[in-house]
């Protein structure tokens, strides 16, 4: 049953039919109502009532005379305020936000929360605070939690994983693996969304990083192509805009393509700074194709600087010749003495037996290099010179390894790694994300 009120009068008549559409309203009856020619006073009651009626059991403020003005006062602080006609109601409306005194009988469930500054950090604080259940902040935060970890579509369809949702939450319904992806696709779309309003808030020109990666397991090409620019509050900022499968050949044409065709879906044909790359050949020839497909006058300098090579690679270069210039069997022998004693199990607990004894002090496992890295080789010498005496002791030991280096070796890779040490220190200048770094390896060079 349905009852209807019109609020039109001031008096005590009216007054009770407002508190008789209260109450009825609070037992659950469906009422309509509607206010005309209604006083400021009861139009804040109104206002006040779904915001604030269904979470006390008293009305918040009261009307009344105070030497011949209408005051308004708060029933919890019974703080006098303005309630004329041309008062309006915004100040009402904020003292009973902002009031101390105010009880708030949150309908929902109350829990107590361990609230931290970080996911990370272990110390934590408890507050007592409503809880809300929300489905779709749940399955936003799943998909998260794919991306960030590469974890499989499929584990939200394992039976652990949903036994385990379902005693965390047993209202968070487990989405199946196709609702995932399509949320993943949302969250990727939202993502790209985002970074298209910053890059076009951006004022300043933007540089680009791209270099070619290898999957291991699939032996395909994948093109990765990184922005770089300075925000309006002068913050460096690096954001990765593509990442895509290149097919083979992997020639001057088809990469050049390929970032052609990420530069024009990002709209930044206009805005290029500079585009740094690695030191060969092929990417030379890329440069020179991608220089000529943008608009004559839109490049700095008539793009005298748009092809940049990266000095991290070019380091890398010398730092390789000159590792091939000195003795190469006597790296494959400590590269080779890695292998055979970190090939297995028993072989590793045998190492370590013996270096805990003649090399306690030193506690780090040995390492094997990645031969287009210098300075993974640079590591894998570092750890294994303080390890020397244990690979003498084994060679007298273990029949199968026949091949330790000789003590010649170990003197002479001695000072190559004091050499290295100060390319080491200048590739971890290079490589700042967070600032830039010009300024500091110029000095150096």
């Amino acid at each position: 049953m349905h009852l209807y009120f019109q609020l039109i009068d001031l008096t005590v008549q009216g007054m009770q039919k407002f508190h008789t559409f209260i109450s009825l309203l609070l037992l659950g009856r469906p009422l309509l109502y509607s206010v005309s020619n209604c006083n400021p006073f009861y139009s804040l009651l109104i206002s006040f009532f779904f915001n604030h009626l269904l979470q006390s059991s008293q009305l918040p403020i009261t009307r009344e005379r105070v030497g011949g003005v209408e005051k308004a006062e708060c029933n919890h602080c019974n703080k006098l305020l303005s309630a004329g006609a041309k008062a309006g109601t915004s100040h009402l409306k904020d003292h009973i936000q902002s009031c101390r005194k105010r009880i708030c009988q949150d309908l929902r469930q109350t829990r107590l929360f361990g609230t931290q500054r970080n996911v990370n950090d272990s110390s934590d604080s408890l507050t007592l605070a409503p809880y809300e259940f929300c489905q779709e902040d749940g399955r936003k935060d799943l998909a998260e939690m794919i991306i960030l970890h590469e974890y499989p579509i499929s584990m939200v369809e394992h039976y652990g994983f949903r036994k385990y949702s379902k005693t965390l939450q047993p209202g968070f319904k487990v989405p199946c693996r196709t609702t995932t992806r399509k949320d993943i696709m949302k969250r990727y779309e939202d993502e790209k969304d985002n970074i298209l309003a910053l890059l076009r808030n951006v004022k300043s020109r933007i540089s680009l990083t791209t270099d070619m990666w290898t999957a291991s397991n699939q032996r395909k090409g994948y093109m990765a192509v990184t922005s770089h620019f300075i925000d309006n509050a002068w913050k460096l900022q690096s954001r990765i805009i593509r990442f895509l499968y290149v097919p083979a050949p992997h020639n001057a044409e088809v990469l050049a393509d390929a970032l052609k065709q990420c530069i024009q879906s990002w709209n930044l044909d206009l805005r290029l700074a500079s585009i740094t790359v690695d030191n060969c050949t092929t990417n030379d020839a890329m440069m020179n194709i991608i220089k000529d497909a943008f608009p004559y006058g839109s490049l700095l300098l008539d793009g005298e600087f748009l092809h940049m090579r990266c000095c991290a690679h070019i380091l890398n270069l010398i730092v390789q010749d000159g590792l091939n210039a000195v003795e190469y069997d006597g790296v494959n022998r400590i590269r080779e003495s890695v292998v055979f004693w970190t090939g297995s199990d028993k072989r590793v607990q045998k190492f370590e037996g013996v270096a805990n004894q003649l090399a306690s002090g030193y506690k780090r496992k040995l390492s094997l290099d990645c031969k287009i890295r210098w300075n993974s080789t640079y590591e894998m010498l570092c750890v294994a010179i303080n390890y020397k005496e244990v690979f003498a002791v084994l060679s007298g030991r273990e029949k199968l390894y026949n091949n330790p280096p000789t003590p010649e070796d170990w003197e002479k890779f001695g000072k190559i790694c004091e050499l290295l040490e100060v390319f080491a220190k200048l590739t971890l200048d290079f490589s700042a994300s967070k600032t830039p770094t010009a300024n500091i390896y110029f000095s150096k060079i």
